[in-house]
């Protein structure tokens, strides 16, 4: 992406016949921004009380949206723009 940096780290936890967890932290800056914006949330339920099949459990991205939100926190990471600019160069 040519004007902006979009980062996603992504922990997947799946412990058979116990739990499923996703741990997601999503970072987001405009290239000429002074900040950077953080996006921290964790996702976790019993696997006897999730009901999709057994299949979707294999894949990350399709069991997160049937994960229940326990945690999210976002932040606002602020920096001086002349540092930016002289550690760049």
């Amino acid at each position: 992406m040519p004007s902006c940096l979009f980062c996603l780290l992504r922990f997947y936890l799946r412990v058979d016949n116990t739990l499923l967890r996703v741990i997601d932290t999503r970072i987001y800056h405009e290239f000429g921004a002074s900040h950077f914006v953080r996006e921290y949330t964790e996702r976790e339920e019993r696997m006897d009380k999730v009901s999709v099949p057994p299949a979707v459990w294999k894949d990350p991205n399709e069991i997160v949206s049937h994960l229940p939100l326990k945690k999210e926190v976002v932040e606002r990471l602020e920096f001086d723009s002349k540092t930016a600019a002289t550690a760049t160069s």
